[in-house]
């Protein structure tokens, strides 16, 4: 009888806490199922986004590279370097640079129908970008997945020129930088 008496004072949980208990348990692993989902989509957005972005970086760099290596620059329609490089297949912007045997070489940019930053490389026997010849050999892709490129004139110290070089990358990413020409490159 003992035994019994025992057992009786015990209390067990009622089906309301019971009910209760499993409803928030319920609620906090949804919670957290959704939280890893929302971070595995997020991740998976991100690693397709980086292949584009930096497609865009790498445009960038070179651009900038040629710009402050450039001995002059060229732009047949300035205003189309502000608005941006259309797709028209001619070349809105010209530089020239030492070549690997001092000699000038041209590079010209533009947009390519693909969404792609074009590099053509020819002789630079004259600033006459129609007189220069591009052969369908020397235009290289810099970078695919381009969006636009802008490049705009900033007032600089003496006869020093600054430009901003403002690209769009194929998913949206701004990119830009400020780059110095050396003195003489603009005329």
């Amino acid at each position: 009888m003992r035994g019994m008496s025992s057992n009786r004072s015990r209390r067990a949980f009622t089906l309301t806490e019971v009910l209760v208990a499993s409803a928030l348990t319920l609620i906090t692993c949804g919670s957290v199922l959704a939280l890893i989902t929302m971070t595995a989509d997020a991740f998976g957005r991100e690693d397709r986004r980086a292949p584009v972005f930096r497609a865009g970086v790498e445009a960038l760099e070179v651009m900038t590279r040629d710009l402050q290596a450039c001995r002059r620059i060229y732009a047949p329609d300035p205003s189309a370097l502000e608005s941006g490089f259309s797709l028209d297949g001619r070349y809105p912007l010209v530089i020239t640079v030492a070549g690997s045997t001092g000699d000038p070489v041209a590079r010209g940019y533009r947009l390519g129908a693909d969404g792609s930053l074009e590099r053509a490389t020819g002789e630079a026997t004259s600033l006459d970008v129609e007189a220069t010849r591009w052969p369908a050999e020397s235009v290289r892709r810099v970078a695919r997945g381009v969006r636009s490129v802008k490049i705009r004139s900033l007032a600089g110290p003496g006869d020093r020129c600054r430009l901003q070089v403002d690209i769009v990358a194929g998913d949206g990413s701004p990119l830009e930088t400020q780059v110095v020409l050396p003195l003489g490159a603009v005329r």
